[in-house]
């Protein structure tokens, strides 16, 4: 098993130092997506349709109180002609907290310089624009989930109210023509954009928080949760081209999630850097997961096209026809690619999925549970010495290497400090568990989400990895959680010393736990 492991990660390392950029799929997000059903169910029903949700409320000692949708999920357990019943599972999304997630900058990030993708060619050393972008879209979301809730949410119990986007009083201060920037002050160069545009820019780049989206359930206010709370020592100064610095007829009112769509793809075509939005919203969707801690960004790198006689198009063209495939170059390709932000809220609320997955790289399903140190410890003789030189482009391309479908979310892990929790728990092999993000990705992370092993020996006897897998499946008394290690156990067990469910199906084909066939509450 040592020899395999080295092998096989070492591999992917030396893969990784021969590229120039990351690959494209550590950028394309909807790789990931698979069977993952839309947040709230959107456009799931009809818009004359009430959809009812039963809600929680959860505390823990130190933390704000926090809101959960409560359901079940139905899960098929055979493929085959068997009379093993589905099972029925409770699950949580999360739905509203009370803390804005801080956001600080790193200098010494390792994604402080944009590494670019294969194929980008010229495009490549434009500016790190990443938190910038990251600083955008938990508004988008945030305007999304609240639109979600005023079209067609009715909650059961006492029902939400309240629900809506605002302006704070903060925001990013503007600067002159002639003025010098101090240390601590970071340009960003808005070009034309009209006023509605540049005042919601204003509140995006704000020092703390510029904008806020909120419910109240219950009397009790929750946040989105993509909020966000920027408390770095340094502060964005917003320029406009001349003529337009003097106009201050600025909205009060903050624009929908498609109106603010369009002005963050007017920020993208002007900059060039839609590759960068890309994986920005890739690390937003870990804020959530973050928000009891603090999300640590890339420093940016704005750069000013003034005086360079840079003129925006309509299109982000490039010469190199693979580069389309990783990023939406028009207007309209955005806009359809931002229809799978309902999708990608959905996996961003699971914060427990979000944390399996990002384990699931480590996983291997032939690993039984006593080889797990022989198969863990080359991986980190492999991922330790880029680690060290802070060499995070090509762990993220060898990461994604190991699991192509989840490249992207893993890109977003490196950029906004996620990864570095996951990798303590990975180095004593404790990963997390959670198979509706499993099942919804098509990824595998723990044994019970396999497939039976075929008959070895004996009619007589079943692997212990069946048996358990039954135990939890046939919902025997006491056997109604997850194993607590997502490894297999290795050996065999006599049919005559398991429960009755389980010899009553061990030689059933097709059980499986891998297909969620309904949600609901």
């Amino acid at each position: 098993m040592l020899a395999r492991s080295w092998q096989t990660w070492s591999s992917y390392a030396n893969e990784a130092r021969l590229q120039n950029g990351l690959q494209p799929g550590c950028i394309q997000l909807r790789n990931i997506l698979g069977r993952v059903p839309t947040f709230l169910a959107h456009r799931a029903v009809s818009n004359s349709e009430s959809l009812q949700f039963k809600l929680e409320y959860r505390g823990f000692k130190g933390r704000n109180p926090e809101l959960f949708i409560s359901g079940r999920s139905r899960w098929r357990t055979t493929e085959g002609d068997c009379d093993l019943r589905d099972k029925v599972i409770s699950h949580k999304l999360l739905l509203g907290i009370q803390r804005s997630t801080p956001c600080d900058f790193e200098k010494d990030s390792p994604f402080a310089d944009w590494p670019g993708i294969q194929g980008e060619g010229d495009r490549v050393g434009e500016g790190n624009y990443l938190s910038i972008l990251a600083f955008g879209w938990p508004y988008i979301l945030s305007a999304r989930w609240v639109e979600m809730q005023q079209s067609k949410l009715a909650l059961t119990g006492d029902k939400t109210s309240g629900n809506g986007m605002r302006y704070l009083s903060t925001w990013a201060n503007w600067i002159g023509e002639s003025q010098n920037l101090s240390p601590n002050e970071l340009e960003v160069d808005l070009g034309d954009l009209h006023d509605d545009a540049a005042r919601w820019w204003a509140a995006i780049l704000a020092p703390g928080e510029g904008w806020r989206a909120d419910t109240k359930a219950d009397g009790i206010v929750y946040r989105s949760l993509w909020s966000i709370c920027i408390i770095a020592t340094q502060q964005f100064k917003l320029r406009r081209l001349v003529g337009c610095q003097d106009r201050h007829n600025f909205s009060l009112t903050p624009p929908p999630s498609e109106v603010a769509l369009g002005y963050f793809f007017e920020f993208c075509m002007i900059h060039n850097v839609g590759t960068q939005s890309s994986a920005a919203l890739a690390t937003v969707l870990h804020f959530p997961y973050l928000s009891n801690t603090i999300a640590m960004l890339p420093l940016p790198r704005p750069l000013s096209h003034r005086g360079s006689g840079f003129q925006p198009t309509n299109t982000m063209q490039s010469d190199n026809p693979s580069s389309s495939s990783a990023f939406p170059q028009k207007m309209e390709n955005f806009i359809e690619e931002s229809k799978l932000l309902p999708y990608y809220m959905t996996l961003s609320t699971n914060r427990r999925g979000i944390e399996a997955l990002l384990c699931g790289a480590f996983f291997d399903p032939q690993v039984s549970c006593n080889l797990v140190s022989a198969w863990i410890e080359p991986i980190f003789e492999v991922i330790d010495p880029l680690v060290a030189k802070g060499d995070y482009k090509t762990l993220t391309i060898v990461m994604g290497k190991r699991q192509p479908k989840l490249a992207a979310l893993r890109t977003g892990a490196f950029i906004s400090g996620a990864a570095k929790a996951i990798f303590q728990h990975v180095r004593i092999g404790l990963l997390a568990m959670e198979i509706h993000g499993s099942a919804w990705t098509g990824t595998a992370h723990t044994f019970i989400c396999l497939k039976p092993t075929p008959s070895v020996g004996t009619k007589a006897e079943i692997s212990r990895s069946d048996e358990s897998r039954l135990l939890y499946l046939a919902q025997c008394e006491e056997f109604d959680r997850l194993p607590v290690s997502p490894w297999k156990p290795f050996g065999a067990t006599p049919l005559c010393n398991t429960e009755i469910k389980v010899r009553q199906h061990a030689r059933c084909e097709g059980i499986t736990c891998t297909t969620c066939v309904g949600l609901g509450t």
